[in-house]
């Protein structure tokens, strides 16, 4: 529950600072799929240098910031985290980059009702199964496969599949996404 309370916190200072912002990673993936344990929070940022010191003012709060972390990030367009070792949770703050998919991502996202009383914005299931067979290309991971099959058997009748046909071919991953959708679903007990 302490996540719930985190990303619920999060959420009401990123909108209070009017940060554009977008929920990804594991978070979203057990919005839309199978649940799994995770201990951090993936939040991609729309922010520039101007933004820092108010940024860093409402974050610092409570959690471990550091302002250098947020500038080279920006600048690199990378990632920097805000660290909460009282209860062992993180939020990684991934600064939008301006390729074509990570902007269609940004644009495409939704603001959903995550929580009783907590509405914010999230990546779309599609982009969602993207981001993860990417990161499943990058890092080797069957986490991150298992979390994309997850979204895209519950989302299944749901899903925009020419828009993810079309992303996957455009990000190389047509052959993935073709694996994830032909693989059997796990056995369950």
């Amino acid at each position: 529950m302490e996540e719930m309370n985190l990303l619920r916190s999060t959420v009401n200072r990123l909108e209070a600072l009017a940060l554009p912002y977008c929920i990804t990673g594991s978070f979203a993936s057990n919005y839309y799929g199978n649940p799994r344990l995770t201990h951090d929070l993936d939040i991609i940022i729309a922010m520039n240098e101007n933004q820092i010191d108010a940024f860093f003012e409402v974050f610092s709060k409570g959690g471990y910031v550091d302002k250098d972390a947020i500038r080279e990030a920006i600048r690199q367009k990378d990632m920097f985290n805000v660290i909460y070792s009282q209860v062992g949770l993180k939020i990684d703050f991934w600064v939008c980059k301006e390729s074509p998919f990570d902007l269609e991502m940004f644009g495409r996202r939704k603001k959903v009702e995550i929580a009783e009383n907590l509405e914010a914005f999230i990546a779309s299931p599609e982009d969602v199964i993207l981001s993860k067979l990417l990161w499943a290309e990058k890092t080797h991971s069957d986490r991150q496969i298992e979390d994309a099959k997850g979204v895209y058997e519950v989302q299944e009748g749901n899903l925009d599949m020419d828009y993810l046909k079309t992303w996957a071919a455009k990000l190389n991953l047509a052959s993935d996404l073709e694996k994830l959708i032909k693989s059997p679903p796990p056995n369950t007990f």
